[in-house]
C-alpha cells in the first residue's frame, strides 16, 4: 500500500477489499487491553480503534494515488471457516464517488455486483472437465450415487487391481496367494545345476513367496541407501569390517594359537583394527568426526570381546586348533555339493570363517555372527532348524566334509561382541545330519509351483517384499503385521500348506506339550 501507483501503470487491479482484510485488527490483545491502552498517555500506545482508523488512512491514501482505469473488487468466499466475506467500506465509498450519490447502501452495493465473477465460465448445463462429467454420471440432484460399477467398467486395471484384492481376500489358494501354475516343474533345483546358497534355502523355508519374487522374478530392491548424518557404517558394513579384524587375526596366529593369551595380543588386535577401520574410512567416509570415532571406538571394544572370548576359550581347555580362516566353496576350483542322501546332489556355495581341527578327530567349523545370539538359539519351542530357517551349519558341514575330505563332527555359531555377549550356539554332527528331509521338503516346495506367503509374521519384519505385501511394524502393538501372513495363518489347513504345517508344527508342538 505504501507503494501503490508508483509504476504508473494505466490499468491497475486492486484485489482482497474485503471487510475482514482491509479493516485491521478486530480482537483485543488478551494482555493489553485497549482499556489499558488508552490510560496510557496519548501517542505511547495505540488502541485497536487507532489501529483500524491508520489501516483505512493507508487505504485510502493508496487508493488516490492511482492513475487511469482502476478495478476494485474483493472474494465473497475468501475465509478459511466458509463464511460469505462482505465489501470494504472503502468499496463502498469509492462506488458513491463513481456515481455522485452518497446514499448508496452495502445492499444495493452487493446488488450491484452480482452475479459475482468467477475464472470458470459459466458453461450452462455442459461440464467443464472430467470431474464434472464423473459427477453427472454418478449423481442425482444433490444425491451421490454409488458409482463403482461405472468407475470399474471404465477403467480396466483398475477394475482388475480390485479383482485380484477380492481374490487375494478369498480363503482359496489361488494364483493371488503364490500358486504359479506356470512353474510347476521349473524351479527343479537339483536338475538345473546352479549353486545356491544356505541364505537362499532359508528364504525358501520363511517365505516360498519371498524366495520367488526374488530367485522367480529377479526382483531386488533399489540400491539407493539413505544419508544418515548419525551413522557410519551400516550393520551390513560393520560385520564385514570386523570380519576382516577375525580373519587377520587368525592368519597372525596361525599355528601358534596360545600366544593370544600373552600381553602382546591385546596390543596386536587393536593395530589389526586400527588398519582395517582406516581401510573402511577410505572407502566409506563417514558423515563427521563424531560418528566416526563413536563407531570406531564400539569397533575396537568388538575387536577386544573377540580376543577375551578366544581367550577365555582356551583357558577352559578347548583344544580346538585353527587349521584355516576364510574357506570359499562353490566355485569352479572347489565345487561344494549337498548329499540328499537319495542319490542326487544339491549344488551349493558359501564362505566359512574358520576351521578347526578337533582333538578327538574331525573338524569344527566356526562362523563369527556380529549381532545378537536370539535368532539363532535353540529352543524346544521351535521346530528343527527353526523350520529350514537355519540351515546354514547343516550345509556348510556337510559341503566341507566333501571338499576337504574329512568329517566335520561340530559347528559353532560365535558372537564375539558385546551385543553377542559371547554367546556360541553349537551343532553336532548328529543333529546336522536330521536337516537333509528339510532340505528335500524344501526342494520339493520350490519344484511345486506354490509359492505362498509365510504363515508368521515374524518373518516378515526384515524383507525386502514388505512394500509389495503391504506389511510393515505397527507401533502401537509393537509388532509386525502383514496381511498376507494374516491370510496364510488363518489357512494354514489348507493342503497347499503341507510342507510349510509340518516343517513348522510338529517340533513346536512337542515344545508346547513339555
Amino acid at each position: 500500500l505504501a507503494h501503490a501507483g508508483t509504476t504508473g501503470r494505466g490499468r491497475v487491479f486492486v484485489v482482497g477489499l474485503d471487510a475482514d482484510r482491509t479493516s485491521g485488527p478486530t480482537r483485543q490483545d488478551p494482555f493489553l487491553t485497549d482499556a489499558v491502552r488508552a490510560a496510557l498517555p496519548a501517542g505511547r500506545m495505540a488502541t485497536n480503534a487507532d489501529r483500524r482508523e491508520e489501516r483505512a488512512r493507508q487505504l485510502r491514501s493508496a487508493l488516490a494515488t492511482l492513475r487511469g482505469r482502476v478495478t476494485l473488487s474483493y472474494a465473497t468466499s475468501g475465509s478459511l471457516d466458509g463464511r460469505e466475506a462482505g465489501p470494504a467500506p472503502v468499496l463502498l465509498e469509492c462506488w458513491r464517488i463513481a456515481e455522485g450519490d452518497p446514499s448508496l447502501s452495502f445492499e444495493k452495493l452487493r446488488e450491484r455486483l452480482r452475479p459475482p465473477a468467477c475464472a470458470v465460465p459459466d458453461a450452462g448445463d455442459a461440464a467443464i472437465d472430467a470431474r464434472d462429467v464423473w459427477l453427472g454420471a454418478i449423481a442425482q440432484d444433490s444425491l451421490l450415487l454409488d458409482g463403482t460399477a461405472v468407475v470399474r467398467e471404465c477403467f480396466a486395471s483398475l477394475d482388475a487391481g480390485l479383482r485380484a484384492a477380492d481374490a487375494a481376500r478369498a480363503p482359496e489358494a489361488g494364483p493371488h496367494h503364490g500358486i504359479v501354475l506356470a512353474a510347476m516343474g521349473e524351479f527343479d533345483l537339483v536338475a538345473r545345476g546352479k549353486s545356491l546358497s544356505p541364505s537362499s534355502l532359508e528364504l525358501l523355508a520363511k517365505c516360498p513367496l519371498a524366495w520367488f519374487y526374488r530367485n522367480g522374478l529377479s526382483l531386488r530392491p533399489p540400491d539407493d541407501p539413505d544419508y544418515d548424518p548419525d551413522a557410519w557404517l551400516d550393520a551390513l558394513e560393520r560385520g564385514s569390517l570386523l570380519h576382516e579384524v577375525y580373519e587377520e587375526m587368525t592368519k597372525r596366529y596361525l599355528g601358534r594359537q596360545r600366544e593370544i593369551l600373552g600381553d602382546d595380543a591385546r596390543d596386536e588386535v587393536l593395530r589389526i583394527a586400527e588398519a582395517v577401520i582406516a581401510r573402511w574410512r577410505e572407502r566409506v567416509p563417514p558423515p563427521g568426526e563424531t560418528v566416526y570415532e563413536a563407531e570406531a571406538a564400539e569397533i575396537r571394544r568388538a575387536a577386544i570381546a573377540y580376543l577375551e572370548m578366544e581367550r577365555a576359550l582356551a583357558r577352559a581347555g578347548d583344544g580346538g586348533v585353527w587349521l584355516q580362516p576364510e574357506v570359499k566353496f562353490g566355485g569352479d576350483d572347489r565345487p561344494g555339493v549337498y548329499d540328499l542322501g537319495d542319490g542326487r546332489v544339491l549344488p551349493v556355495h558359501g564362505r566359512v570363517d574358520r576351521v578347526d581341527r578337533l582333538p578327538g578327530g574331525g573338524l569344527r567349523v566356526v562362523d563369527y555372527k556380529t549381532g545378537k545370539s536370539t535368532f539363532y538359539q535353540k529352543s524346544a519351542k521351535k521346530a528343527l532348524f527353526d523350520g529350514g530357517r537355519q540351515l546354514q551349519a547343516a550345509i556348510y558341514a556337510a559341503a566341507l566334509t566333501q571338499v576337504l575330505g574329512e568329517r566335520v563332527s561340530r559347528f559353532e555359531y560365535r558372537f564375539p561382541t558385546e551385543r553377542g555377549e559371547s554367546e556360541i550356539v553349537s551343532y553336532d554332527a548328529e543333529e546336522m545330519r536330521a536337516a537333509v528331509q528339510i532340505v528335500r521338503d524344501l526342494l520339493e516346495q520350490a519344484e511345486s509351483g506354490a509359492f505362498l506367503p509365510t504363515t508368521e509374521s515374524r518373518d516378515c519384519g526384515f524383507c525386502d517384499c514388505q512394500p509389495i505385501c503391504r506389511a510393515g511394524y505397527d507401533a502401537r502393538d509393537r509388532k509386525t503385521v502383514s496381511p498376507r501372513a494374516a491370510w496364510a495363518e488363518a489357512n494354514v489347513e489348507l493342503e497347499v500348506f503341507r510342507i510349510m504345517r509340518g516343517l513348522r508344527g510338529a517340533a513346536g508342538d512337542e515344545g508346547d506339550d513339555a
